[in-house]
């Protein structure tokens, strides 16, 4: 997209960027997917995001703040392929139980919210004890 930006000197407000690119993917490309990986791509590093109903309906986009943590210790992310996924069946399922309003998908979707807040104070306090307790929640 930053390409495609570039090459038809097109300039697109970053906020606005993730959902134009998902609304691509899902209606252009069929792709079944959320804003989570868009808003990284566009705000890059450590991105808090907060995707609160009223915001995205009120104005298209939600709160997206670039974190700056204190110095961070040395962290280990692992990945292992054999156990890797496509994501599109599960995003498809979870998008119909959430706007059918399942009550276990809208409670575990708040508890990821508290977990997020929890985690960027966490962060932010270089409470590295209390993040890992968050990550392994």
């Amino acid at each position: 997209m930053r390409a495609l930006m570039r090459f038809y000197e097109v300039d697109i407000p970053k906020p606005l960027l993730p959902s134009i690119v998902l609304s691509v993917e899902r209606d252009e490309l069929g792709i079944n997917a959320g804003l989570q990986d868009r808003v990284v791509q566009t705000y890059e590093g450590i991105v808090y995001m907060d995707f609160d109903k009223s915001l995205l309906e009120s104005r298209g986009y939600g709160h997206y703040e670039n974190l700056q943590p204190p110095k961070m210790p040395p962290i280990f992310v692992s990945y292992d392929p054999d156990r890797a996924e496509i994501s599109d069946v599960p995003h498809r399922n979870l998008r119909e139980l959430w706007n059918r309003g399942d009550p276990v998908v809208h409670q575990a979707m708040q508890k990821l919210r508290d977990l997020t807040d929890a985690g960027r104070a966490a962060l932010m306090n270089g409470d590295w004890t209390e993040l890992g307790r968050v990550i392994d929640a």
